[in-house]
């Protein structure tokens, strides 16, 4: 039995051994599955905050998406209505420069037609006046005299010519205030 003893001993020592390592292991183990759930935790905290920055940033995107299209169908309208308005301001000038000759037509036509005598269709005494004064300013670089020639010739002798032609209806005299007109125009 004294034998037995030590043998004893030893595979007692030897259970104890193995179950102080055991029970190391265990603790071992207990604290890496503290740590392996901390970390579980926190990866599970983090899916959940990358979900939710997930889903905002799909919202997002959707919101831009629906923002592009809108800006695209605003842009496109715009670019439309500048077609439009583009199309009008050309046909505005160009209505507008065909009403400006008309009107430049209208009073050349009025400014001749002041100047012609409507009972005799010859130069009045208004066309007279402004072809003289015409001449007036190139005379009188050359010489008053002329003025004064022509101030007499505009006071008296287009008056009684035009009213000689008016009363008489003579030929000569409808053919002097013809010459007239011609040279008031």
């Amino acid at each position: 039995m004294e034998t037995e003893k030590p043998q004893l001993v030893t595979n007692e020592q030897l259970f104890l051994a193995k179950v102080e390592r055991l029970e190391q292991e265990i603790e071992s183990l207990r604290a890496q599955n503290i740590s392996l759930r901390k970390n579980l935790d926190t990866k599970i905290t983090q899916g959940e905050q990358l979900s939710q920055v997930n889903h905002r940033l799909q919202t997002e995107i959707l919101d831009r998406q629906q923002t592009e299209t809108a800006l695209r169908l605003l842009l496109e309208r715009l670019s439309s209505e500048k077609n439009d308005l583009e199309i009008i301001l050309d046909t505005t000038t160009s209505h507008s420069d065909t009403i400006e000759a008309l009107l430049y037509d209208r009073a050349l036509s009025l400014a001749r037609e002041v100047t012609i005598d409507g009972l005799t269709q010859i130069a009045n005494r208004r066309a007279f006046d402004q072809r003289l004064s015409g001449a007036e300013n190139s005379w009188e670089s050359q010489d008053e005299t002329m003025v004064i020639r022509a101030n007499s010739i505009r006071k008296s002798n287009f008056s009684r010519l035009a009213i000689e032609a008016e009363a008489g209806g003579g030929l000569v005299l409808g053919k002097i205030c013809k010459i007239g007109r011609d040279f008031c125009w």
